[in-house]
């Protein structure tokens, strides 16, 4: 049977059947349909962008990388009192319409929250209360966003934010730093310097790593060698390793991290490679594994650059179009587009003013400290923010940023359907209706049958409807 099918039989016990209600009333919820499975991990990062800005939007701060605001992994339970009523559904199980909330976003809310750690090259950012989770970026400056998917899916002023990190990072340095805004007579001189760097924007393994993360087990490794010199040069890298790395933690030095520690590393190797202590079997097995982990280190750190490389980018700022939106060009980053972003979508001319929107263009914005690249919507994001609303049913998120002026829309609400259902006593019938006419037909049946367990609850949920 068909995904819809399945839907329809499961729905259809769930209300109907006797054993159903029996096996729902001892489980305390209603079974999941076909359709109705747990959102997977891998469609966590589809509507919030890369996997490494899963905890920054895009189902901003999700709970286990998820792709969810909301902490709870359990499907909302509904279709019963007191419980909200299943919405409704289109032929591939998704709700028809998705209600979003807007999240007002304080000025400077990030400022100054955004630092990266000098071991790990990680970027990390310090949620604040008052930088709220968000879905989507709306840039026609609304306070509602339309409900129906078809008219969402069709809408140019919607975006999906994927976050920057390292330029968010460079632009918050360069921000508090007052010698790098004693710049020209520009307001936007920040923001180009910050888009100018050359970084790796993909979330990737690559080398940003310090070699201090392989060398602080590679100390201790090393003792079973039982050679001075190759424990105390050990130590004495892994010590150096970490100084540098901490004192080339700034934008303008990180990269040269590995580059200033590899003389002294590739020496250690070969001191290793010479000396080899072999006495015995301790000694013999601690030289194997200290010479393999530091092979191990320069591969995965240094050797990684090459396969990365071709993957860094910088921007030029092609225009501002207001509210801290920008049209940029990019250069490098070979592949970057066809490799992680996935087909190429044009950014309507309603938003940017360009007819003509090339493959190297990007739309880049700063949402009050946080460095977002805005790309359009696809059907697929749209799918998946369905999917998600469909399981909590609770309304997503937007920020608004007043960049455009949208075509005026009806307001809309919710179908019926999407609302709590009232306890038994607070349903009366109403007559002439087809749940009287099925009243009295199965009494009839009752007495004609002489009473039955199933047409006994067949009318005690008529009354009550």
């Amino acid at each position: 049977t068909t995904q819809t099918k399945q839907h329809a039989r499961v729905t259809f016990e769930c209300d109907c059947s006797p054993r159903c209600v029996r096996r729902r009333n001892r489980q305390g919820k209603m079974p999941k349909s076909a359709w109705e499975e747990a959102p997977q991990d891998d469609d966590a990062s589809s509507l919030g962008g890369d996997d490494q800005g899963q905890s920054i939007t895009g189902f901003l701060f999700g709970s286990k990388g998820k792709a969810s605001p909301y902490n709870s992994d359990d499907m909302v339970q509904r279709g019963q009192p007191g419980q909200p009523r299943q919405p409704k559904l289109d032929p591939e199980g998704l709700p028809l319409q998705v209600r979003f909330n807007r999240k007002p976003l304080q000025p400077g809310a990030l400022l100054g929250k955004c630092r990266r750690n000098a071991m790990t090259g990680e970027i990390v950012l310090q949620k604040t209360n008052a930088y709220p989770n968000f879905q989507v970026v709306d840039l026609a400056g609304r306070t509602q966003l339309p409900l129906n998917r078809a008219d969402l899916e069709q809408d140019p002023y919607i975006f999906r934010p994927v976050p920057l990190l390292y330029r968010t990072w460079f632009y918050q340095s360069f921000f508090t730093d007052p010698d790098a805004i004693r710049g020209p007579a520009d307001l936007d001189f920040v923001i180009r310097k910050t888009l100018s760097a050359l970084a790796l924007d993909a979330s990737i393994w690559d080398s940003r790593w310090s070699p201090m993360m392989a060398y602080a087990l590679i100390m201790f490794i090393s003792s079973l060698t039982c050679d001075e010199t190759i424990i105390m040069s050990a130590a004495g890298i892994g010590i150096l390793t970490c100084a540098i790395a901490s004192a080339t933690n700034t934008p303008e030095a990180y990269g040269k991290d590995r580059m200033l520690s590899l003389p002294i590393r590739l020496a250690y190797l070969a001191l290793i490679v010479i000396t080899f202590p072999s006495k015995s079997m301790i000694e013999a097995i601690g030289s194997a594994i200290t010479l393999l982990m530091v092979l191990m280190e320069l591969v995965a750190g240094d050797l990684q650059i090459f396969p990365t490389y071709r993957f860094h980018c910088s921007y030029t700022l092609k225009s501002s179009l207001g509210c801290r939106v920008y049209v940029c060009e990019r250069h490098g980053g070979s592949g970057l587009k066809e490799a992680f972003d996935g087909p190429f979508v044009r950014v309507d001319e309603k938003v940017t003013g360009i007819s003509t929107w090339q493959e190297d263009f990007h739309l880049i914005a700063e949402l009050e400290g946080l460095m977002v690249e805005l790309k359009p919507m696809l059907r697929e994001d749209w799918t998946r923010a369905a999917k998600e609303y469909n399981w909590h049913l609770k309304a997503l998120t937007f920020v608004s940023v007043p960049l455009c002026e949208a075509p005026p829309t009806k307001v809309e609400v919710l179908d019926e359907e999407c609302e709590i259902i009232p306890p038994k006593p607070g349903r009366p019938a109403i007559r002439n209706t087809t749940q009287i006419d099925s009243l009295s037909t199965f009494r009839e049946a009752r007495e004609v049958f002489d009473s039955t367990e199933h047409l006994d609850w067949m009318i005690e949920e008529v009354e009550a409807s």
